[in-house]
């Protein structure tokens, strides 16, 4: 992947230069035991949902997105299994208002906004706003899931 990440990653994520404040090209590519996996995790959510790289920038062709989609997929999986295996549990965190709207629309077919009356997720230092430690799920969140007033989305 190292290649696919030079061509379209460096030029702006690179020595050069830090926009957003990452550089990929320092990145620990260990997703099981090195210290970026939340990084990596930014990234993989930027290149999938289109953010990254932007339209101003170097493309990448459908082969290198799905390549580079599917190589951090396949390592964060193994990373995932090995983590739950040795301490027994995994990280949980809420969908952004993007992954849970993109979601319920393909599931139903239809093009409802299904997030509008989420609340706006926080943006993290770095100007995400898909960072797992920010998508937190607090105990009255959680609880709400279960209120009658928040299945009013499907009564439509």
């Amino acid at each position: 992947m190292k290649p696919i990440l030079d061509k379209v990653c460096t030029q702006c994520h690179g020595a050069k230069a830090q926009e957003g404040n990452i550089r990929i090209d320092s990145l620990d590519p260990d997703l099981l035991n090195g210290k970026d996996v939340d990084r990596w995790l930014e990234v993989m959510a930027v290149v999938s949902n289109g953010e990254m790289p932007p339209a101003d920038g170097e493309k990448l062709s459908d082969v290198e997105r799905t390549n580079l989609f599917d190589w951090l997929s396949i390592e964060i999986q193994k990373a995932s299994i090995v983590r739950r295996s040795e301490k027994g549990h995994t990280s949980f965190r809420r969908m952004t208002r993007y992954e849970y709207n993109h979601t319920l629309q393909d599931i139903f077919g239809l093009t409802y906004n299904f997030s509008k009356d989420l609340p706006l997720e926080s943006t993290s230092n770095d100007g995400f706003q898909n960072n797992s430690e920010l998508l937190h799920m607090s105990t009255n969140q959680l609880e709400g899931l279960c209120h009658d007033d928040h299945r009013r989305v499907f009564d439509h």
